[in-house]
């Protein structure tokens, strides 16, 4: 049996890419492009947030330093509210 990537997994969480297209409120179109070992990682955070953890930013793209981007996210978050 062949294991499914992890973004696949948020798929069968949410039914299909579609549904999780709707939940980021991206076209389906965008999530059907997405490489399923590498999905952009602008996206990564909120996929994790989407699925409650099921799925985290760590298991879909573990070449990049969640550390720093959750850091700059946070950054973000203060400077728009300001």
């Amino acid at each position: 049996m062949i294991s499914k990537t992890p973004l696949e997994q948020a798929f069968d969480i949410f039914g299909n890419p579609a549904q999780l297209a709707y939940a980021l409120n991206i076209t389906p179109w965008a999530v059907y492009k997405w490489n399923v070992n590498r999905p952009p990682k602008d996206r990564c955070l909120d996929i994790q947030d989407l699925t409650n953890s099921q799925v985290t930013a760590e298991q879909l793209r573990p070449d990049v330093n969640w550390v720093y981007e959750r850091e700059q996210r946070k950054l973000a978050q203060l400077t728009e509210e300001a």
